[in-house]
């Protein structure tokens, strides 16, 4: 199980036959069937492996988490006026 959802995360391909019929006549064809990296998968992946790094649903609290929480500052200026005019124009 581990196995085959590390290799739907990272992608793979695999060596596939496909048969089809041309005029009541059977035609086998060897092909290799490519399967792409699935985020759905590599997320699963990660939240497993290493829990505390990719939660999904992370503590707002802090739970103890070493990152400090980020602060943030707007400043809204008038975009009609300009610094150091006082008409706008």
């Amino acid at each position: 199980m581990v196995e085959s959802l590390f290799r739907r995360a990272c992608g793979y391909s695999h060596e596939a036959v496909k048969i089809m019929q041309h005029n009541g006549n059977p035609i086998v064809q060897e092909y290799t069937e490519h399967y792409p990296p699935d985020t759905t998968a590599c997320l699963a992946w990660l939240h497993n492996r290493q829990r505390e790094k990719w939660q999904r649903n992370p503590d707002p609290a802090g739970g103890g988490a070493d990152i400090p929480p980020t602060k943030v500052v707007f400043e809204v200026k008038d975009a009609r006026t300009r610094e150091g005019s006082e008409s706008g124009s």
